[in-house]
């Protein structure tokens, strides 16, 4: 009995030996696979595509309050992205949208001239508050990037200037006013949209009694639009020739100057600044290609255009549900 039972103490410490070295050897494996995955998604991380940093900073002088936009991405200040080019005449295009989503503003920012990483612009008289920001900039290789940030636009978060100066306004900058002259109205559209179905985009503007205004080019186009989802989180910048740039359009058709074609794309037939005539129910629709948008939730949309030397902004509001 006793060498029975000797030998099975034997075999319980073998089988506790042999438990704690795979134990250990399963913790070794768990270990260098941890290593492995992390150093694979590191090196993932390092390659994928990311919108170049920014900081955003609140400035004022005796009459302007200025918002900054540094770049501050350790690639754009080593050299190892190209530098920005205009897109339809701009810089920058800059899209300032509060938090409740009562006020949209359409920016220019300029470059400042002793740095060309910071880029300034004066911010319209509009309420204080918090306000999501999208930059769009075209790079010279064709390529074109949104930035994103927020800023908490209240007066103790605006310092004063250190070196006292004055910037110009861009007269392309607009943001929402009350008590405009015009006003645009969606044709054919719903308050609802499913997931994956064509949401048409054609606008017609009126003065206050409902007649058709005539609409003039603005910033190169016949209109802009902005589409933002209730969470910030999705923001598509529309033209009536789609999302492309006309920069990046330009650099791919070297032959195809569309600065001096006279082309303003109003996003109907025929719609160069030559031949668009006087007939103002004619000229008061504005198209942008249709859309598709994937995913549920509530959006806005902002259309922007010009009549009269005056920019009218307006604000829709929609649904995207699923079947």
């Amino acid at each position: 009995l006793n060498s029975f039972s000797d030998l099975d103490v034997s075999r319980i410490k073998k089988s506790y030996l042999v438990q704690f070295f795979s134990l250990i050897f399963i913790i070794f494996i768990l270990y260098l696979g941890n290593n492995w995955w992390a150093i694979t998604e590191q090196a993932f991380m390092k390659n994928l595509f990311k919108p170049l940093e920014n900081e955003v900073n609140l400035i004022k002088n005796s009459k302007q309050n200025i918002l900054q936009v540094k770049i501050t991405d350790d690639a754009w200040k080593d050299g190892r992205i190209v530098d920005f080019i205009p897109d339809h005449g701009k810089i920058m295009h800059l899209y300032l949208i509060s938090e409740n989503h009562q006020q949209l503003c359409h920016l220019h920012p300029k470059r400042n001239l002793q740095d060309k990483g910071l880029f300034e612009v004066v911010i319209p008289p509009i309420e204080y508050g918090r306000y999501y920001i999208y930059i769009d900039v075209t790079l010279e290789s064709g390529s074109n990037q949104t930035l994103r940030n927020i800023i908490e636009y209240y007066p103790e978060n605006i310092l004063d200037q250190k070196e006292q100066y004055f910037l110009e306004v861009d007269q392309d900058d607009s943001f929402i006013k009350e008590n405009s002259s015009y006003y645009f109205k969606w044709l054919n559209n719903s308050k609802n949209y499913y997931v994956n179905n064509e949401i048409n985009l054609n606008f017609q503007m009126f003065d206050r009694l409902n007649n058709p205004v005539m609409l003039e080019p603005y910033i190169q186009m016949g209109g802009h639009g902005a589409i933002i989802d209730s969470l910030g989180n999705i923001f598509i910048h529309i033209h009536p020739i789609g999302t492309i740039s006309m920069a990046s359009q330009e650099l791919y058709d070297k032959e195809y100057d569309l600065q001096k074609s006279g082309i303003c794309y109003f996003g109907l037939p025929d719609t160069t600044i030559k031949d668009y005539t006087k007939d103002s129910f004619k000229n008061s629709f504005l198209s942008f290609p249709p859309i598709i948008i994937d995913n549920p939730g509530k959006y806005y949309l902002w259309i922007q255009g010009k009549s009269n030397n005056q920019i009218i902004t307006e604000k829709f509001e929609f649904h995207i549900i699923n079947e």
